[in-house]
């Protein structure tokens, strides 16, 4: 793995997602200009080509973004923390649609039948939910209520790939303990009961201190952004399928999200103050 690029930025961070030859990076901003929008197509390119801005977006740590791209059709989706909303959007910045959400959304993920997949929690509470809406309508098509030994603030879930005419659904998620140096990758099936956890090592290489945002390749590898600007090791720690540490890549800042591009094998990680690119 190697570092191909590293974007400055100006300030946090709360997501990134790409669309063909383009790479979204959504800030943490009051207002306008939410969004930064560079060009992919080369490795030496990675030019800013214009800012998105988002009315209504209310100013929050905890939003999200992500795109669906099938042939003409390209959309991207907005998680709206405060406002309890998805801004479904196009690229152009112009809100088509608004979906209201009962808990307060976080992380967002397409699912493979091209469905996006929710994070919710509301501060204060410590069970959170995973709710799939159609990626057209925004019409609620399950709602996964997590486990009861699940405690923490879950951020962000992905479906993992399954095997199989009828495989089992199974998504990956994050969770993290408020105030506390304990944080958690798990694996849940449709019901919302755990099937496999990560244990987190007391070696500093292995621990997640707070994990965040996830990205999972076609072989159920993770990326975890594990976020603590604090530690000289922090950045992104590599799972296998089975969730046993494969590595930690270090960066000197702290990441916030993740998305990795499976055709170009780029892992775009978010962090406090720009974007790193790196080839894997």
């Amino acid at each position: 793995m190697n570092v191909v690029k590293m974007l400055p930025g100006h300030g946090w961070v709360t997501g990134v997602t790409c669309t063909g030859d383009e790479l979204f990076v959504l800030y943490q901003r009051q207002k306008k200009e939410q969004v930064e929008v560079y060009s992919t197509k080369t490795s030496d390119d990675f030019r800013r080509l214009r800012f998105l801005s988002f009315e209504g977006l209310a100013k929050h740590r905890h939003n999200d973004i992500t795109s669906f791209v099938q042939g003409k059709c390209v959309r991207l989706y907005i998680s709206d923390h405060e406002n309890r909303c998805i801004h479904k959007s196009a690229l152009d910045g112009k809100v088509t649609d608004k979906w209201p959400v009962f808990n307060k959304p976080c992380g967002l993920s397409l699912t493979t039948n091209n469905n996006l997949l929710v994070t919710c929690y509301n501060y204060g509470e410590e069970i959170g939910e995973l709710v799939e809406f159609s990626g057209e309508s925004g019409e609620c098509i399950r709602r996964v209520d997590l486990d009861q030994s699940i405690a923490g603030r879950v951020y962000h879930a992905v479906e993992l790939h399954g095997d199989g005419p009828s495989p089992t659904l199974h998504y990956v998620f994050s969770q993290s303990y408020d105030g506390d140096a304990r944080s958690k990758v798990s694996v849940i099936d449709a019901d919302g009961q755990v099937s496999l956890n990560y244990e987190n090592y007391a070696d500093a290489a292995r621990k997640l201190v707070l994990a965040r945002h996830l990205a999972v390749d076609r072989h159920n590898f993770v990326f975890v952004a594990d976020r603590e600007g604090g530690r000289r090791n922090t950045g992104v720690v590599l799972l296998s399928p089975g969730l046993q540490f494969v590595r930690r890549i270090e960066l000197e800042e702290a990441p916030t999200r993740l998305y990795l591009d499976h055709v170009t094998r780029r892992l775009y990680v978010g962090q406090l103050g720009g974007v790193t690119v790196v080839q894997v």
